[in-house]
C-alpha cells in the first residue's frame, strides 16, 4: 500500500471517530508553520496554523477535512508523525 493512502486509511478511521481536535506540532527546520489545530465546530473544522508571530484560521466541511489535510503538503511530515502514534496503539 502507498503511504499515502496508507494515511488516507488512518485519516478516516481517526475521523470516523468523532474527533473534537488534533495538534499537528514537531516542525522541521524548514516548515511554515509551527503548529496546526484542527478543532470540530458544529459543521465544520477550524483550522488554525500557527507561526512564529501569526495565526491563519480556516473553515473546512467536515466532509472536505481529509483532503484537506492530504493536499496540504506542508502537513505530512506531521502526519507521518501522527500516524506512528496511531500504529503504537
Amino acid at each position: 500500500m502507498e503511504k499515502l493512502e496508507q494515511i488516507k486509511l488512518y485519516l478516516n478511521q481517526i475521523f470516523e471517530n468523532k474527533i473534537e481536535k488534533i495538534i499537528f506540532s514537531n516542525p522541521a527546520k524548514n516548515f511554515e508553520y509551527k503548529k496546526i489545530i484542527v478543532e470540530l465546530k458544529q459543521n465544520s473544522f477550524l483550522v488554525s496554523a500557527f507561526t512564529n508571530t501569526q495565526v491563519f484560521h480556516k473553515n473546512i466541511k467536515t466532509e472536505n477535512i481529509i483532503n484537506f489535510i492530504l493536499e496540504n503538503e506542508k502537513t505530512i511530515v506531521n502526519l507521518i508523525f501522527l500516524v506512528r502514534i496511531v500504529n503504537m496503539q
